[in-house]
């Protein structure tokens, strides 16, 4: 992964007639576009490479090439994260016989025409090789740039690509089709082109997203930019209609199962840096790519889960930290022979407030409450220092211990949109004596003859079941739930709450000792994970949105198959962008394999009656598949968790609120944010 930027200087005026080239991707209007063009001042590259740095700590240059004939001259800035090869490929790297053309990537490659790329190969050398004879050419026609576009579509993987063609002095910029990695562009009043991956301080907001899918030509002519720009429907083809369903549902999660698991090899094994670390918030997205993690790395390398929470009031119990515990312990319950971390990395308030500008540059150009307290919350998770959970501090918040909750068998009934079997049902079948009617025990060498209850545990009547269990050491006492007593029922109750209340006790009474410096600090851990699995792309494939419910009731299957479709294709706009620029600030990068290439055509072959059925509850219909998939892993708990989002879950929503102007009521996400300092003065 690296940051990259190209800066073209500018004449210090900028030409009407370029201006109106220029459009931008909200299809602003040619008088909104020229204004654009002409506001903001030029870049400070100083601040430029200081901010591509923190993406790419490895290595880190930059070059200015001096155009000829009156041409402006261009500044190309490589930050570089080594993530494999055995040497880092320090960029912009040459391009080509000529040596006059340069190459900048941002990115991984896992697949070209289909073929895995070498564990240990460079993805800039190996664009380089392909990319070379390309750009050998005097000028680039739309011929030549159709061949570099055609060159691109083979890469499977997030990436993004700036090429200067010096013979040409042209820039030709591109990005995967889905746009899963930051680039913006910008051109100032004084004529000048930049184009990065993040947007520098102190910079005007008038920078935007450049949209995927396509590459755009800009060719210099004189002091100013003529743009031509390609750009390919990267909006998924439809569903399949539900009549063409000849796969079962069983076999669609399998297909599912295999095709994300496929995702998460070439993702966790593609590198040479040791360890992984997945954003954890304990939900069914994050906690299966954490099993697939698990199936497709070594035995001896550990798995960080991080988990972000801001809730200092309540000593960082969140919901999204109680959810993770509890997913975490599942995990461990089923994957015993892993190493899993736990990585709590608690946030307050004043973290926020002291980080709040910095924050505010890496979700530009978005600007919405919404928008600061994701970034937010991925900027904190991503920077991977926290404490290792222990246990048992937020054991008492989790699910009590006889809760056993849905067995796997009912779970996978609701799923099939069966009826799962009731309890007296299930009981009569594990104790057929107690069907009969008749007390099953055998007490002084004689039966009773009384009436049995077929939910009793022992099969017996009550006065039977009474005498055996009180006739038992305290401490191997069966609790039977159909003939307790309500004195035992109380003091059962009694004892759950003593207990949960001396485990808060000691809690409060261990940050007590911190605040005071007493005892001894936990030590923080730091993860050493690079690389960091992300479940963006669930939910807006396999519906798991309130809003898929809605628009099934407004439209039925047509209206949710239009807005999964709608989903996909603004990912780049609303999420992709802002996320990998909050989370390669901190020198890791995110990848997603719910956005592989092969993963989303598995979805989208199977009927949509499986990816996801409306008719049936909450934390069922909604991402049902992804829910067999789960349940197919061995976790039954995580198969039934329902969506929650991570402003919500983590709870910084209600920190950014606490100094936000307004009632909490009437507070949008979509909403421009309050900054804190904008309050105090």
């Amino acid at each position: 992964m690296c940051g990259i930027a190209a800066v073209l200087a500018g004449s210090g005026g900028a030409d009407g007639g370029v201006a109106s080239a220029w459009m931008w991707p909200d299809d602003a209007s040619k008088e909104e576009t020229a204004e654009r063009c002409h506001a903001g001042k030029d870049v400070d590259l100083e601040d430029l490479r200081a901010g591509l740095q923190r993406r790419g700590p490895d290595a880190v240059h930059v070059r200015h090439v001096e155009a000829s004939g009156g041409q402006p001259s261009v500044t190309l800035v490589g930050a570089v994260l080594h993530m494999r090869g055995d040497k880092t490929v320090e960029q912009p790297a040459k391009l080509g016989s000529r040596g006059e053309s340069w190459l900048l990537f941002n990115g991984e490659i896992f697949r070209s025409d289909g073929k895995e790329l070498v564990r240990d190969g460079s993805d800039t050398a190996f664009l380089q090789d392909r990319l070379g004879p390309l750009c050998d050419s005097t000028v680039v026609s739309a011929a030549a740039a159709a061949k570099i576009r055609t060159e691109l579509q083979t890469l499977e993987g997030p990436w993004a690509v700036v090429i200067w063609h010096g013979p040409s002095q042209s820039l030709l910029v591109a990005k995967d089709p889905l746009g899963r990695r930051s680039l913006l562009w910008r051109r100032s009043g004084q004529g000048q082109l930049a184009i990065a991956s993040i947007v520098p301080k102190d910079a005007s907001t008038d920078w935007h997203e450049v949209p995927p899918g396509g590459v755009t030509v800009l060719q210099a002519r004189g002091r100013c930019f003529r743009l031509e720009r390609t750009h390919e429907d990267c909006i998924p083809p439809p569903h399949k209609e539900l009549v063409d369903g000849k796969v079962a549902l069983l076999e669609s999660a399998r297909m599912l199962t295999s095709a994300l698991s496929d995702a998460v090899r070439v993702r966790v094994q593609s590198h040479l840096e040791p360890g992984v670390g997945v954003l954890f918030s304990g939900g069914l997205d994050c906690t299966v790519l954490a099993a697939l993690a698990h199936l497709n790395l070594e035995p001896g390398c550990p798995i960080d889960l991080i988990n972000v929470c801001f809730d200092e009031a309540h000593g960082h119990r969140s919901p999204d930290r109680l959810t993770a515990i509890a997913s975490f312990q599942e995990l461990v319950r089923v994957f015993p022979e892993r190493k899993w971390n736990l990585v709590c990395v608690n946030r307050s308030a004043d973290d926020i407030a002291a980080n709040e500008q910095a924050i505010l540059r890496l979700i530009a150009p978005k600007h919405s409450q919404m928008d600061f307290n994701i970034g937010a919350s991925l900027w904190f998770a991503s920077e991977a220092t926290g404490v290792l959970w222990k246990g048992p501090d937020c054991e008492a918040d989790g699910p009590a211990q006889d809760d056993e909750g849905p067995s796997k068998e009912d779970a996978l009934a609701s799923l099939l949109g069966q009826k799962p079997q009731s309890p007296a049902t299930k009981e009569a079948q594990q104790h057929p004596k107690a069907s009969t009617g008749v007390c099953a025990l055998q007490l002084e060498g004689s039966r009773c003859g009384g009436v049995a209850k077929a939910k009793c545990i022992l099969g017996a009547c009550a006065m039977c079941c009474k005498r055996q269990r009180l006739g038992q050491e305290t401490q191997a006492r069966v609790v039977c739930r159909v003939h307790k007593s309500k004195a035992e029922k109380r003091e059962v109750k009694k004892a759950r709450i003593s207990e949960k209340s001396q485990i808060r006790q000691q809690a409060q009474q261990r940050e007590d000792r911190k605040e005071r410096g007493q005892g001894a600090k936990p030590g923080a851990y730091n993860s050493p994970a690079r690389i960091l699995l992300s479940g963006i792309g669930a939910d807006e494939q396999l519906g798991g949105y309130g809003r898929h419910r809605v628009a099934f009731r407004t439209n039925g299957w047509e209206g949710l198959r239009k807005e999964l479709a709608t989903d996909v294709a603004r990912l780049w706009e609303r999420n992709l962008g802002r996320d990998d620029r909050c989370i390669s600030d901190r020198a890791r990068e995110v990848r997603q394999p719910f956005l592989d290439a092969r993963v989303m055509a598995a979805v989208r072959s199977m009927p949509l009656e499986h990816i996801a059925d409306p008719t049936l509850g909450q934390g069922v219909g909604d991402k049902r598949l992804l829910r067999l998939v789960c349940l197919q892993l061995g976790m039954v708990r995580a198969s039934q968790l329902e969506k929650r989002a991570i402003q919500f879950g983590s709870r910084i929503v209600h920190a950014t609120r606490s100094w936000a102007a307004g009632s909490n009521r009437s507070l949008s996400g979509a909403d421009d944010y309050c900054a804190r300092a904008k309050q105090k003065s």
